[in-house]
């Protein structure tokens, strides 16, 4: 949060709120105030939170014109910004679950004989054919 210290994107890291900035020019940080020479008038600056109170990053959207950005287009990137980090929740749930089931195979195959693991593995193989048979004949 340091580097982001003293910046919109920092205030959002903070407060996990959103900053609507309708007039750079009259933006209580630099670089908005800055980028107002080059034309940009309004900024949005939208948390992605992950699990709802993480934070992992920004939604920046920067338009021309004063006053930009409505109530409903305020609502939509939060919207968009809520469904990225639902994504991003599952893709570490996703990998979470994956190092697990791996790490569970480990210590399976450590304790058990392999013969055994053999016989039983068509039960967790999703490749083999013993596996899907067995899958195709509970099926309604």
């Amino acid at each position: 949060i340091k580097p982001l210290k003293g910046s919109a994107m920092g205030y959002c890291a903070e407060t996990l709120k959103q900053h609507y900035c309708p007039r750079t020019k009259d933006s209580e940080f630099p670089v908005q105030r800055a980028v107002h020479s080059m034309g940009i008038n309004s900024i949005l600056v939208t948390p992605i939170l992950v699990n709802g109170n993480k934070f992992a990053g920004v939604i920046v959207v920067a338009v021309t014109v004063e006053d930009g950005f409505k109530e409903h287009d305020r609502i939509l990137i939060s919207d968009i910004a809520a469904m990225l980090g639902a994504n991003i929740y599952a893709k570490r749930m996703k990998l979470a679950a994956e190092k697990s089931n791996k790490v569970s195979r480990e210590m399976l195959h450590a304790m058990i004989p392999s013969k055994v693991i053999d016989k039983i593995e068509c039960f967790w193989d999703e490749s083999s054919t013993e596996y899907r048979t067995r899958r195709s004949s509970f099926q309604y």
